[in-house]
């Protein structure tokens, strides 16, 4: 596991961030980072930059498909940036719902997370 330095919330810095993409179910497969199970996401619930919720990954991925474990920072600059770049949105729930989304993560893991379906739509 590649454990990177944490990188300053700077929404529109681009060229700072790691070429990482969130888990693709069709081209990459779950690896045990260390945690004893195959990983696929790690999801966690964070503000969006709107002010709403959202469930981003921790763990990304390089094309090559090796995970990379980032930063809750570092995370929502590469969520934010796959989004505006790829024209798609992680899971997102009202302001403040941080229950709702915690619960919507653990669910989605239960019944295998995104080895069945892409996070971000």
């Amino acid at each position: 596991m590649d454990m990177e330095k944490v990188i300053p919330l700077d929404l529109s810095d681009r060229d700072e961030l790691p070429n990482l993409i969130p888990f693709d179910p069709e081209t990459m497969k779950p690896q045990d980072i260390g945690f004893g199970q195959p990983s696929t996401p790690i999801l966690h619930s964070e503000d969006s930059p709107e002010g709403q919720v959202w469930n981003i990954p921790s763990l990304w991925w390089s094309p090559e498909g090796n995970p990379t474990y980032v930063s809750p920072r570092t995370a929502a600059r590469l969520a934010y940036t796959y989004e505006k770049e790829n024209d798609v949105k992680f899971p997102r729930f009202p302001k403040g719902a941080y229950k709702e989304a915690s619960e919507a993560a653990q669910e989605s893991s239960s019944v295998g997370g995104a080895t069945n379906r892409k996070l971000a739509n």
